[in-house]
């Protein structure tokens, strides 16, 4: 288990109000990073690589999701959509 402050992009900067708990695991040479509640999971062969998938994860999450309107989403995206909202303390452009 790791915990992230933020998530990071060429583009944006994701600045979190608590920590995220990310689930890292490492199984037949890939490892994965993930947090289940996001929706969120990075994987490859390669530990940085692994990570740097995570953080594009968030950033395609966040973007289809909590910038999306409330009538194009299901009941449950928006539960999403509410949750990353009330994770990022502030967007940064990168």
């Amino acid at each position: 288990i790791i915990y992230i402050n933020c998530f990071e992009t060429s583009a944006r900067c994701y600045l979190l109000a608590s920590q995220v708990t990310i689930v890292l695991d490492y199984e037949d040479g890939v490892w994965c990073y993930s947090n289940e509640a996001l929706n969120i999971s990075g994987y490859a062969e390669k530990e940085e690589d692994a990570l740097r998938n995570l953080h594009e994860c968030f950033d395609f999450t966040y973007r289809d999701i909590a910038e999306a309107d409330d009538n194009e989403l299901d009941s449950k995206a928006i539960l999403l959509k509410q949750h990353l909202l009330s994770i990022v303390a502030d967007i940064e452009s990168a």
